[in-house]
Formats: structure tokens, sequence, C-alpha cells
């Protein structure tokens, strides 16, 4: 046999199962592999919706991997002016009671010096039933005349009897007797100087009725 000859190389049995176990490990790998590729992309696809659902919380969804920049609500440092309804009470809305007092009479203008009565107190009877004179007297100065009214008024000229007095005198200076109605508690008698400016000075006295009343 001659050297020249080629010689055909033969498998052996060990050969054939290292060649089937190398493909078998390779088929393991590539199975692994895809396998591994297969659960990243599951793991990544939940991170999407994840950060889709955290987005949608905050705001309007972004695309991953972009980074926009979240609006954050700025307060303002100043308040906003409402206008408020005030309400005030105007002093000129308000009326004011008109008074009717007089004013007080000039230094040499006329004045009462003294009224005074001698029937303070009365005592009626309903047996009798009739009323009861009274007494006074009075004495003023710087004046030209004097009014006696049955009642409390500031101007017993306008609100009385009408009788002219002298500015010193008694009951027995009245046109008429002035007598006192039994049907009072009490009565309040009022006298009145005046000037012929019309400047006055007035004076009051109150009679009770210590008996009954009819």
């Amino acid at each position: 046999m001659s050297d020249d000859t080629p010689t055909q190389r033969m498998d052996t049995p060990a050969d054939d199962d290292v060649h089937e176990a190398i493909e078998e490990e390779g088929k393991k790998s590539r199975g692994l592999m895809i396998a591994l590729i297969a659960v990243g992309a599951a793991l990544l696809i939940g991170l999407i919706i994840v950060l889709i659902i955290l987005l949608g919380r905050n705001g309007t969804p972004v695309a991953v991997g972009t980074s926009t920049p979240t609006s954050t609500p700025t307060v303002s440092d100043t308040p906003s002016q409402a206008p408020t309804a005030t309400a005030t009470a105007s002093a000129s809305a308000i009326p004011t009671p008109s008074t009717t007092a007089a004013p007080p009479p000039p230094p040499n203008g006329p004045s009462l010096s003294s009224f005074t009565t001698d029937t303070p107190t009365v005592k009626c009877d309903s047996r009798t039933g009739n009323p009861i004179d009274l007494s006074f007297r009075w004495a003023g100065t710087n004046g030209s005349a004097v009014y006696i009214a049955v009642g409390a008024t500031s101007d017993p000229k306008s609100n009385g009897q009408g009788w002219t007095l002298p500015t010193v005198g008694t009951q027995a200076d009245f046109p008429y007797g002035l007598e006192y109605g039994c049907y009072n508690a009490k009565v309040t008698y009022t006298l009145g100087i005046y000037d012929n400016a019309g400047h006055k000075s007035v004076k009051q006295i109150t009679i009770k009725n210590t008996g009954e009343v009819h």
C-alpha cells in the first residue's frame, strides 16, 4: 500500500456524542436567551405602564423617554381685591329729634324769683264731690306780664288759660277761680313771665290729691 493514498478519517462514536452535546448545549443557550429577552421585554412593558399611570395622576401623560417639566401652580403674593360692601350709617340720614326747650333768657331778661302755693296737697271727698280752690303767689322781674297754664308746658302764654297777670301777684288776680278737679291724682301748674321781646322765665308747681279720685 502506497503512502500517497489518502486516508479517510472516520468519526468515532465518541466524537458523535461530543457533537450532539455541543448542539444540545447551543439549543439550551438559545432558549435561555429567548426567555431572558421575553422577560426583559415584559418588565420593560410593565415599567412603561407604571410610568404612564403615575404621570396620568399628576397631569397629562407624556411619552416615555422625554423629560417634560411639570407645571407647579404659583400662588400670588398679592390677595385679590374683591369689592366689599361696607354698610356706613350716614349721620345726616339719621333724623335728630327736635328740641323745644327755649333758650335761657339774657342776664337782664325776665325772671321769676318765686312761685309758691299754700295748697301743695288737696284731699278730695267723694261725699261732697266739690272742686277745691287753690292759692298761688309769685314774683317776677324784668318782665311785662305773667301767664299761667294747667299742665306741664314750656309756653304757658300760648298753651295756658290766656289770662294776662301782673309780674307780682296771687290767685286773687285770676279773672276766674282756679280749682282742682278731684278726678286727678296730681296736677301740674306752669307759670311764666315774659318781656316785650318774647324772652321768658318759667316755673312749675305740682299739687297732689291725698284723698279720693272721682
